[in-house]
């Protein structure tokens, strides 16, 4: 067995290590009493089966456990402790007072004796004076306020890894943190608290292992990985893999430098993972590791796919509702220019129906003028939200008719999907991305209403209403088409005037020859001539491709078809971007017909490439929310 030098390493170690004690002995109630970040006071008090005399007589004795019973034990554990090592070793930097009550008998072990006491069942750890005997120890630790932080943090895992146990921490005497055990909500919910309704139910199961837990909606993310639980048969433990898992089934849902949050536990056969290969129990190894990573990310995926929602007004409401720091700038008061500037609205004093008129339909002669008769609130029930007057006629005049059409790629599309679509002479197939919402809610069709600003489009399908950014939207049409032309092997290979040259190792071009058909399909060009690599042509839409760089990433890290496809993921957000229309320079009428019709064919886009919201539905809830009408 190894032995754990590292158990006791700061005061968060200790609250770890007896915590999963008291949940060995079956506690369902644990309360966690810490001073000065724990240095000062540890106390754990459970309700659990307690000890008999005899096995707290030697339970500070080093290599000592009830858990295991014989050598094969280890290959099929299941229990938190099996060591022997952690009372040992806090008693050795410590004041180590028990209490404990088995079956209506009650022991108090201090500084190595034993005596009778009065307690009800369960057992109580008390720990003074953490490393009073090691300086050195001591010196090294943080405050005493990012200690208990540390001691919260191990908390809160413990309380999503235990949701059916009720937890207390109490620091100074305060009650910091709180959990019922009655079920994963609630411990999700103790743990996040309102943000709790941003989390997205996770439920699978193949064979003999089995995930459950919550994983965050797509919009609701943080800037680190502080927000990941990973546990496996109860234990909460740090795993590279799973996470790589966890974020590729993502995808793009997420945004730059973004990650998700989740409490994701698994359960499995014992004998299929060892947790005895870190002193502190905090990494596992198992039997094979890739089985898991395919259940981590097929169980994420088909959560996003039948949970994860479109972005609307009730979330951006609620946070505004809940940002205390709000800033008054970011929504213009009545006096600001957003208001009254009178060029941002236009009547349509002829309509006898109080009917919303789209943009192609706004007369573009209207006047004030026009206008002065009517009451206040008859104006108001008038206003058509659209762009403004000066951009009306310059987005519909022929002018405009020669702009590049909204579906132009820098790929082969004399025989694409896109053609069909411009002459609606053929089927469409075109990929349906995740990100699309191709679940058809509404029979009725996709309308595009108006544009606000030459950026946004006002959206409704059915009874619905959606505010879409429209560089944002045509992103991810660009970016799905350049997929598709990459899985139809439709990718133009550009010539290059000089191809590129290198010599190789044997080893290395043996790697870049069985890679050639996956980059022959993404439009590279390679010649292999004995040790020599040339490279003749590469993919159009990667012209500025530093091609000695590629080709030492491909060799030193990629070995299969995902990898290199992962590579180039980039290049193609890259490409799909800059070739989106820009914010200030609209559709004209024919381009946002074209759009209409692809968006009623594969659903609206939920995000773009790179994460960022491409819709937001406008909800009337919503909407009274933002303008205070409820609270």
């Amino acid at each position: 067995m190894i032995a754990a030098g590292e158990v006791v390493e700061r005061p968060s170690s200790v609250v770890k290590e007896l915590v999963e004690n008291s949940l060995d002995a079956g506690a369902t109630a644990v309360i966690v009493e810490i001073s000065e970040g724990g240095t000062k006071l540890i106390k754990v008090s459970d309700n659990g089966c307690g000890m008999s005399k005899d096995d707290l007589e030697i339970c500070t004795l080093p290599h000592t456990t009830s858990k295991l019973f014989s050598a094969e034990d280890l290959s099929c554990i299941s229990t938190f402790g099996f060591r022997g090592e952690a009372l040992a070793s806090i008693n050795a930097v410590s004041k180590l007072k028990i209490i404990t009550c088995s079956n209506g008998s009650a022991y108090e072990y201090t500084n190595g004796q034993i005596s009778e006491s009065s307690k009800n069942q369960g057992t109580t750890v008390e720990i003074k004076d953490l490393f009073y005997n090691t300086p050195a120890r001591l010196k090294f630790l943080k405050s005493f306020k990012t200690e208990e932080r540390y001691v919260e943090d191990t908390v809160t895992h413990l309380i999503l890894a235990n949701p059916d146990v009720s937890f207390t921490l109490i620091a100074e005497g305060k009650t910091v943190l709180t959990s019922n055990g009655k079920g994963p909500q609630s411990a999700l919910y103790a743990v996040f608290k309102n943000n709790g309704s941003k989390f997205l139910e996770l439920n699978y199961q193949k064979g003999d292992f089995k995930l459950s837990g919550y994983i965050s909606a797509p919009q609701f993310t943080r800037p680190s990985r502080s927000g990941q639980v990973i546990i496996i048969n109860g234990r909460v433990v740090s795993d590279a893999k799973i996470t790589v898992a966890v974020e590729k089934a993502y995808g793009n849902m997420l945004m730059k430098h973004s990650f998700p949050l989740y409490a994701i536990s698994a359960i499995m056969p014992f004998d299929f993972v060892d947790v005895n290969v870190h002193p502190q129990k905090s990494e596992v190894r198992f039997e094979n590791p890739d089985k898991v990573f395919s259940l981590f990310y097929s169980a994420v995926a088909e959560t996003l796919k039948e949970k994860a929602a479109a972005f609307s007004l009730d979330s951006l409401s609620e946070s505004f509702k809940h940002n205390e720091n709000f800033n008054s700038n970011t929504i213009k008061t009545p006096n600001s220019e957003s208001f009254t500037n009178p060029s941002l609205f236009i009547v349509d004093s002829s309509a006898q129906n109080k009917t919303y008129k789209p943009l192609n339909s706004i007369n573009s002669k209207t006047t004030n003028t026009e206008h002065d008769g009517l009451e206040k609130m008859e104006l108001l029930e008038h206003i058509s939200a659209s762009s403004f007057e000066s951009r009306i006629n310059s987005a519909f005049s022929e002018s405009n008719k020669s702009d590049k059409f909204i579906f132009d790629t820098p790929v082969d599309t004399s025989n694409d999907d896109f053609s069909a679509l411009k002459t609606n002479n053929a089927k469409n197939n075109i990929l349906k991305a995740d990100s699309f919402d191709a679940s058809k809610e509404s029979a009725e069709d996709i309308k595009i209403l108006c544009a606000l600003f030459d950026t946004y489009l006002i959206i409704r399908q059915g009874e619905k209403y959606y505010i879409g950014d429209q560089h944002a939207i045509h992103e991810r049409i660009l970016y799905d088409s350049l997929l598709q032309s990459i899985k139809d092997e439709k990718v133009q290979s550009q010539p290059m005037l000089f191809g590129y040259k290198e010599t190789l190792s044997a080893v290395e071009v043996d790697k870049i020859n069985s890679l050639i058909p996956q980059l022959e399909k993404l439009g590279f060009t390679i010649v292999i001539t004995k040790n020599e690599i040339e490279v003749l042509a590469m993919p159009s839409i990667m012209t500025n491709l530093k091609i000695k760089q590629f080709l030492h990433d491909i060799i030193t890290s990629f070995a299969t078809e995902l990898s290199v496809s992962d590579f180039l993921f980039e290049k193609i957000c890259q490409t799909a971007c800059k070739a989106a229309i820009k914010a200030g320079y609209g559709f004209n009428e024919m381009q946002l017909d074209a759009m209409a019709e692809y968006l009623n064919k594969n659903g609206l886009p939920k995000q773009c490439p790179h994460g960022r919201p491409a819709v937001i539905e406008i909800t009337k809830s919503g909407l009274e929310k933002l303008f205070k009408r409820i609270v």
